[in-house]
């Protein structure tokens, strides 16, 4: 931690037989004892070789306001290593 964040104060007292008393304290800056371990994590995201899909639309089904759809799973496309650290 950054000078100045964390503080300890001692105090200390006294009495004595006739009852005349002191006390006294002392404060010192113990930031630099903390710190605070992050592993931070990593990811990497890599290109395979897998066989791309292939989407095909029909023009004619996509006249005025008729449409035609087509879908296919692209993750075999990439493979992802995650490490949380």
């Amino acid at each position: 931690l950054a000078a100045g964040n964390v503080a300890l104060t001692a105090t200390a007292s006294i009495t004595d037989g006739d009852n005349d008393t002191a006390s006294d304290s002392e404060t010192i800056d113990i930031s630099g004892a903390f710190s605070f371990d992050d592993d931070t994590p990593t990811i990497n995201v890599a290109a395979t070789s897998a066989t791309m899909p292939a989407l095909t639309t029909q023009d004619a089904d996509t006249i005025g306001t008729a449409f035609d759809t087509d879908s296919g799973s692209f993750t075999a496309l990439f493979s992802v290593t995650p490490d949380m650290g």
